[in-house]
């Protein structure tokens, strides 16, 4: 018996993974691209390039606060079919 009614508890493990900065942009990349897809809705988006904001701390550790990520993509059809259309006539 575990002491707890029959059930196991669970074990607990903590593990630091390390990546490599071409690792963490691949993923900033993939982040921004499913972003550029799912919810703005633009066509082959394209990574152009990647900002990060980070800050220094002791034992030179460097902490990623945020990132921005250029893309280059084509607007859906359907937009950009709106956008070809010819502007009102000023009244």
């Amino acid at each position: 018996m575990t002491g707890t009614g029959g059930v196991a508890a669970p074990f607990f493990v903590n593990h630091t993974i390390r990546l490599t900065r071409a690792e963490v942009l691949e993923a900033l990349r993939s982040a921004a691209l499913h972003r550029a897809r799912e919810t703005l809705r633009l066509v082959e988006p394209a990574p152009r390039g990647v900002e990060l904001e980070t800050r220094l701390l002791s034992g030179a550790m460097v902490e990623i606060d945020g990132a921005a990520v250029v893309i280059e993509a084509r607007l859906p059809d359907d937009l950009a079919a709106l956008l070809r259309q010819p502007a009102p006539a000023p009244a």
